[in-house]
């Protein structure tokens, strides 16, 4: 669920069942003032249903809908999703809902919230407009925003139980970067490869992954750092 205002997104979910949604705009009104307020959705049933629109019409929530067919009246969602195709799901290769619970939180709440520049609100970041807005008292209640995002934390509903699932070989991940390894010799070949801003797998000078963003860095260092192989153009492992 974006905001307008301020571009945050806080809420992942494994259905399409109106509970999880339900739970979010609970969220959203408790801590932003609702005057004047225009809530915009598709069609979806979870937006159509019984409880959710009762809740919007207790609270003076005016209510608009795309047209059917038509993604261009919810274009600000389709947008973010293609921000999340593109700078996250295929720089990782998504193969599994796993990948969707360790991975989704991740980006939105270290990433799009707060590092990702957002061209709607100056080209900053939703997180540090949002500081703004509070530190002018522009918005008052943006101040209890902050501490229900600190207590819940981006309400991260997985309501879905995922099957606990062997690790790959080579899919260690962060634990890789406790592993203490052996320093080698100064006259060992130091072995180049490619990162992203945003990706956690590292890659080949040609991969085509890189085409948004190229950074050179050790393949050591990168090991360090957690990032892994890519599966497309298999760098040196």
């Amino acid at each position: 669920m974006p905001s307008l205002k301020n571009s945050r997104v806080c809420a992942l979910g494994g259905t399409l069942a109106a509970k999880l949604p339900l739970e979010v705009l609970k969220m959203a009104i408790k801590s932003r003032n609702t005057e004047d307020l225009i809530h915009h959705s598709d069609k979806g049933r979870k937006y159509c249903s019984h409880d959710y629109i009762k809740l919007l019409e207790s609270r003076g929530i005016k209510i608009s809908m795309s047209a059917k067919g038509s993604p261009y009246d919810n274009a600000i969602i389709e947008s973010f999703f293609r921000t999340l195709k593109v700078e996250e799901v295929y720089l990782w290769e998504y193969e599994t809902y796993r990948d969707v619970v360790e991975r989704i939180p991740n980006f939105i709440e270290d990433v799009y919230n707060s590092k990702r520049l957002h061209s709607s609100i100056g080209y900053i970041p939703p997180e540090e407009f949002e500081h703004k807005l509070i530190k002018n008292n522009s918005c008052k209640v943006y101040s209890e925003l902050r501490q229900v995002r600190e207590q819940d934390k981006g309400l991260w509903g997985i309501t879905e139980t995922v099957a606990e699932t062997p690790k790959a070989e080579g899919e260690a991940g962060q634990a890789s970067q406790a592993v203490v390894e052996t320093p080698k010799p100064e006259t060992d070949k130091v072995e180049e490869v490619y990162i992203t801003n945003t990706g956690k797998k590292y890659h080949r000078s040609n991969c085509r992954y890189l085409k948004e963003s190229k950074i050179p860095i050790s393949l050591k260092e990168a090991k360090s750092q957690g990032y892994e192989p890519c599966k497309v153009c298999n760098p040196p492992k």
